[in-house]
């Protein structure tokens, strides 16, 4: 039998399937955040699922297994979108100072917060159906979120920007301050929008990272 060979236009028909594929599995999983949040995880159904997303059933099971699946594919976006944030951030590290990329990170993670917002809930709400390897699929993301704060925190720390106590107290305080722009957003979108929240977020950071806030 003929050996049939890889053409350029055969593997441009594949990485578009590919693609395409990848950007349906994420619609999904967009779709069934939001439905989550509404129902919760435990009340919503695969039919439901479905309903939502605009498919069949039979379709739906063609991108997931279970719904079971949704926490390791939101833990994929979360680090998808996690990459392009280190990237931006490293990036600011070579032509700013340690201040402004501390403030620039915080500004990107909680334009990402506000982005997500659905699946951010999700952890909360949820947490205590996972499993043991789906919790920690979910720790490992989060962990990477405090791992970029600290990175900067530890070279300001060298270099003599910045005096904090501890780095992974004030790091992970950091990614808290970020993280109560959805856990107290009904209390705090009366009294701010995101701009401004956003600003006194990087001050209170800049604050904690010279160990000049002492509440």
């Amino acid at each position: 039998m003929a050996k049939v060979n890889s053409t350029p236009k055969n593997n441009s028909r594949q990485n578009r399937r590919k693609r395409s594929a990848v950007a349906k599995r994420r619609h999904i999983a967009e779709v069934a955040a939001s439905l989550f949040f509404k129902k919760g995880f435990m009340q919503t159904t695969t039919k439901e699922l479905a309903e939502a997303c605009g498919i069949s059933v039979g379709t739906l099971y063609y991108y997931i297994k279970s719904k079971n699946d949704f926490p390791q594919m939101f833990c994929e976006i979360h680090n998808s979108d996690l990459d392009i944030i280190e990237k931006e951030i490293h990036k600011e590290m070579l032509v700013n100072t340690l201040e402004n990329t501390l403030r620039k990170a915080v500004s990107e993670y909680l334009s990402w917060i506000n982005r997500r917002n659905k699946l951010i809930m999700f952890w909360y709400d949820t947490v205590r159906y996972l499993s043991q390897d789906q919790l920690r699929a979910i720790t490992h993301a989060e962990f990477r979120a405090i791992g970029y704060f600290e990175e900067i925190l530890e070279k300001g720390k060298k270099d003599g920007s910045f005096k904090f106590r501890d780095l992974r107290v004030t790091a992970y305080s950091i990614e808290l301050l970020c993280h109560e722009w959805i856990l107290k957003g009904p209390f705090l979108k009366d009294h701010y929008t995101l701009e401004v929240y956003s600003d006194l977020c990087q001050d209170m950071a800049v604050a904690l990272a010279r160990g000049t806030d002492k509440s």
